[in-house]
């Protein structure tokens, strides 16, 4: 997953779609997203990797805190076939095949 992104961001940076990245967020107190791409220094897109649980995960719930100057699109792609599933605020729980191939 974090080959995909990083080429991800790395072909959207050399396009001349922006300055994008990819980062691990982790707070003080442990909480964590597992990636976040970043256009010009913003979120645009938090990612959380799950084996299976298709219960959003905290950290998407509460990304709003985390970054409330910058909506970010939030996706929990998950290890199961067939999986798409449109939640409030901007957030998707997808399995991973799809969101791979979002990413092509």
């Amino acid at each position: 997953m974090a080959t995909y992104l990083y080429r991800t961001c790395l072909c959207l940076s050399d396009m001349g779609y922006g300055h994008y990245a990819l980062y691990y967020i982790r707070t003080l107190d442990k909480k964590e997203i597992d990636f976040l791409v970043t256009r010009e220094h913003r979120p645009v897109m938090a990612v959380e990797v799950k084996s299976g649980d298709m219960h959003l995960a905290n950290s998407l719930k509460n990304r709003a805190k985390w970054f409330p100057d910058s909506p970010t699109l939030g996706i929990q792609v998950v290890d199961k076939t067939g999986v798409l599933q449109k939640l409030p605020e901007n957030t998707w729980i997808m399995s991973m095949g799809r969101f791979l191939s979002l990413l092509d």
